[in-house]
């Protein structure tokens, strides 16, 4: 049986390419390591499979899905993972000042005290070089 199916983010629904697609059991444990495919530039994959097995679908910074082929028609089956970042980032804030957060990025200013020192950094490189008498 030939499994076809579109790999798809369940928020913004945009495709997902690239995503690895693996034979699984129910548990998601590999059955045939040689037996594996990854979706297209649409997100689209296609995938040999016998009726009784499972894949599992993998995309980096998304939750793994185990999804069963009997799950699967002969039309394209649309499949939505979940982004492990989308819920609210957590951000805490200590008594000192410190942040500590769930692992996402943040973007600080940089304090004008660094700008002051880049800039005298900078002039005394420019003065050494004598490119300013």
């Amino acid at each position: 049986m030939l499994a076809r199916g579109l790999i798809i983010d369940s928020i913004s629904k945009d495709p997902l390419p690239r995503a690895n697609i693996i034979i699984t059991d129910k548990e998601g444990n590999v059955i045939d390591k040689n037996k594996k495919s990854t979706s297209n530039d649409e997100g689209m994959f296609t995938i040999d499979v016998f009726p009784a097995d499972y894949i599992t679908i993998s995309y980096i910074g998304y939750k793994n899905k185990i999804v069963s082929v009997k799950d699967f028609s002969s039309d394209v089956v649309v499949i939505e993972m979940t982004y492990l970042k989308h819920k609210e980032r957590k951000t805490d804030l200590f008594k000192d000042g410190r942040e500590e957060h769930d692992g996402a990025l943040v973007n600080k200013p940089i304090k004008w005290y660094y700008w002051v020192a880049f800039g005298l950094l900078g002039y005394y490189a420019i003065k050494k070089l004598k490119i300013i008498k």
